[in-house]
């Protein structure tokens, strides 16, 4: 009896320790895959964002909102396989661009978007938002010279 109290305390103090490390080993595992996980995606998301030098963009300012987001009607590239698509999804993209010679091709490029970084980037969106406005603005005085 008296050795059986010896002996109870180290067995129970042996497993202890084993849940400890039961448990560390979990964590561990755990922590290990949520890593592989995370490093996985980093991977997906440095393929899907590509970049290229010596590239051509284009610009297609169809103003759709005046033609009911018609692709067809805009006679925009991407309309071979994109005019059918839902009105919601059309109106994401009141522009179309392409670039080239790195990066998808044809219909692989339609509804990506597209960030050109040049230093001209600003005074580009300015001049586009300048004559959008000056339209805007003047648009009686131009249906009445078209009279």
């Amino acid at each position: 009896s008296t050795m059986s109290r010896k002996i109870e305390p180290k067995t129970h103090t042996y497993l202890h320790s084993q849940a400890i490390r039961s448990e560390k080993y979990i964590i561990m595992e755990r922590v290990s895959i949520v890593a592989i996980a995370m490093l996985c995606l980093a991977m997906a998301l440095g393929a899907a964002a590509q970049s290229a030098n010596n590239v051509r963009a284009t610009y297609h300012l169809y103003n759709p909102q005046n033609i009911g987001w018609d692709l067809l009607r805009a006679s925009a590239y991407c309309a071979t396989w994109d005019a059918n698509k839902p009105l919601a999804w059309r109106q994401k993209y009141g522009w179309t661009a392409f670039c080239g010679p790195a990066g998808p091709h044809g219909q692989a490029s339609c509804g990506r978007c597209l960030r050109v970084n040049t230093p001209l980037n600003v005074f580009l969106h300015i001049l586009i938002a300048a004559s959008e406005e000056f339209k805007r603005r003047n648009s009686s005085f131009i249906k009445e010279e078209k009279r």
